[in-house]
């Protein structure tokens, strides 16, 4: 077999695991209101066991009630009363059904809650000490009250019930989540803990409530049940300085949550004031990894940034960990073990860290991808109605190629028509910022599955043309037309503009700027990415936007760690500014706090106000054929998981 490792079994004390991959928990914001494990929740997870992952530990489970805030936000399962019990149970069997075992996650959030004011019946949040959570610019972190030692006692025995619940619940282990700075992890931080009792101070103080917590749990549940612990490798991910110290720190924790019980050591990194973005590097912390390995005489499984079965099996082979965790990337594709097993690596629907899955959770939304239009959906029907005779899509970008697919899997012989010399559309462009790499692994996938897809055919270089379109109408007679060629850039009408360029325009490279003064009008996240790759040039550069916060609409962590490089780059960034036009000296502004105007010197000017649907081509098409469809920028301005997502489920049942 190719990977070896990778399917070879494994025993985590008294379960054997029929292979080293493991899904990672992760917060999905599937479950209902109450915290039940509902058909969402379950045909999820169900579809990973399906593709052929050996382990699930499913993430973020409520265990404490409302009177301990117990609870991070909307959507996360519950584990505290008979009825959550029973549902585990349902997920349990279900899991089973494949082979696959179920680990839950025991999790309390201290101070990281989301919107504390509708949660946990509005109390205030509570953690190690009365302290907020750390990044800047996060509007979700509360300030939180120092948990009393008789509260501390409470959430220890409601660990434990949890626990206990999940054995007789069939599930087959459980993990007590230590890390990402939620409540655990703001006890055994010394930066995020100031107690000056027995819960702070030492080593064997500040993880005291973890020990308590195993040794709680050991005595509730069967010797041979096995039990978890998530740690970040190093806590260096949560202050300025380096991580030689918090490493060896970090290794006496591993061995004193081994020594009170833990059979397995599961570690990761970062959390509410570090999370993973594009620029991370497949196996990017085998150092840190090892470090803990090296002490622990459990298996270890370990997150890595694992996309391809290649990364995974070397981690393994290296003797980095024992198991490979997969997060994002079993998100963006269920079968990513099956088709690993059966060598079909080219067929691995690629992740792009993009980050959109957690941007979702992040905001307590039922988590999506912006790469597979069932993640998070998968209990719906989506069943194919059948099509049969031609389908034409025109334009090649995101929207249009999962036409393509789509359709084609319907029964219908595709013909794609683009009008440059490549497939993509906007894609080609969203990797030119700095650190986003992996555009082109999707490039590259979309260009294989076109290729090995007898019912697509790919014409490049190909205008829609009034003679071209009637060609089409013609010689195809389409039963479908799928139109996604795009929106054209928002040009305000304002004097001075007329000779502004687009973002389109610099990431492109039509128009090359290097060594100048430089106002980008736009705040979203196309109009940080063009900063970053204009900085690079050695630009002078100033942003203006309107509105409080920059790119609101993007993931937080992406966008403070952008805005914290674009700093560093010296490029000023100018909030509450309303452009009014341009003249010979500038951008002319008005500050809307102050109400202050005044002049940003410019020599270039950049517009990066978003795209608007082209209407004329629709026009045309909605005049000559019978089913026309809208998609992508050409019907409205949307994300890359707005594309693939609505394109599939708009055309599964045309």
């Amino acid at each position: 077999m190719k990977y070896e490792k990778l399917f070879t079994p494994i025993q985590i004390n008294g379960v054997e695991l029929k292979n080293r991959i493991v899904m990672s928990p992760m917060h999905d914001g599937l479950g209902l209101t109450g915290g039940d494990v509902n058909e969402q929740v379950i045909e999820y997870f169900a579809a990973r066991a399906k593709g052929g992952v050996g382990l699930i530990i499913n993430g973020f489970t409520v265990v404490c009630p409302d009177e301990l805030c117990g609870t991070a936000g909307a959507g996360q399962s519950h584990l505290t009363t008979l009825d959550n019990r029973n549902a585990f149970q349902l997920l349990a069997e279900r899991v089973h059904e494949y082979d696959c075992k179920l680990f839950v996650q025991l999790h309390h959030p201290g101070r990281s809650v989301y919107a504390p004011q509708f949660l946990n019946g509005g109390r205030q949040p509570v953690s190690s000490t009365a302290m907020p959570a750390s990044l800047k610019g996060d509007s979700h972190a509360a300030p939180a009250r120092e948990l009393t030692v008789p509260e501390i006692k409470q959430i220890v025995k409601c660990y434990a019930t949890a626990a206990q619940a999940a054995y007789t619940a069939g599930c087959d282990g459980v993990e007590v989540h230590c890390a990402h700075g939620y409540l655990f992890s703001q006890f055994i931080n010394p930066f995020k803990n100031e107690r000056k009792d027995e819960y702070g101070g030492s080593l064997e103080n500040c993880c005291r409530i973890a020990t308590e917590t195993l040794d709680a749990i050991r005595m509730a549940v069967p010797k041979s049940f096995p039990v978890s612990v998530r740690i970040n490798g190093a806590e260096g991910d949560f202050r300025p300085n380096g991580k030689e110290w918090d490493m060896n720190y970090m290794r006496g924790v591993a061995k004193l949550l081994v020594a009170h019980g833990a059979d397995m050591v599961n570690v990761s990194m970062g959390g509410m004031d570090c999370m993973p973005n594009p620029d991370m590097r497949a196996r990017y912390r085998d150092d840190i990894i090892k470090n803990i390995k090296d002490v622990v005489d459990v298996p270890v499984a370990a997150v890595n940034c694992l996309k391809t079965p290649e990364e995974a099996e070397g981690m393994l082979e290296d003797g980095i960990a024992d198991m490979a965790i997969l997060g994002r990337q079993l998100i963006c594709d269920p079968e990513w073990a099956n088709k690993a097993r059966a060598g079909r690596e080219d067929d691995i629907r690629p992740c792009l860290s993009c980050n959109n899955c957690i941007h979702h959770s992040s905001l307590m939304q039922p988590i999506r991808c912006a790469i597979n239009p069932l993640a998070g959906r998968e209990a719906e029907d989506n069943r194919l109605v059948p099509g049969s005779g031609n389908a034409v899509v025109i334009g090649a970008g995101p929207a249009g190629i999962e036409a393509a697919f789509t359709l084609a899997a319907k029964g219908y012989d595709v013909t794609i028509y683009e009008k440059s010399d490549r497939i993509g559309g906007s894609i080609n462009l969203a990797d030119k910022a700095p650190g986003k790499f992996r555009m082109d692994i999707l490039l590259d996938y979309w260009k294989r599955q076109l290729e090995k897809n007898d019912k697509i055919t790919v014409k490049l270089s190909t205008e829609i043309t009034d003679e071209k379109l009637a060609e089409i109408k013609r010689t195809l007679d389409p039963k479908v037309v799928c139109l996604n060629v795009g929106g054209k850039p928002v040009v305000p009408n304002m004097p001075g503009l007329e000779n502004a360029v687009t973002a389109h325009d610099v990431l492109s490279g039509r128009v090359s700027v290097e060594g100048k003064r430089v106002v980008i009008i736009g705040g979203g996240m196309t109009a940080l990415e063009t900063a970053e790759f204009m900085a690079e040039r050695k630009n002078t550069i100033v942003l203006c936007e309107m509105m409080p916060q920059f790119a609101a609409d993007t993931f937080i962590y992406r966008v403070v760690k952008t805005q914290l490089g674009l700093a560093r780059q010296g490029v000023a960034m100018k909030p509450h500014t309303m452009v009014l036009g341009a003249n010979a000296d500038g951008v002319m502004y008005k500050d809307l706090v102050t109400g202050l105007e005044g002049v940003l010197p410019a020599e270039v000017i950049v517009l990066s106000l978003g795209v608007r649907p082209d209407r004329a081509l629709r026009a045309k098409l909605e005049g000559m054929f019978e089913n026309v469809v809208v998609l992508g920028d050409s019907n409205r301005t949307g994300t890359l998981q707005n594309a693939t997502g609505e394109t599939f489920h708009r055309l599964k049942r045309i």
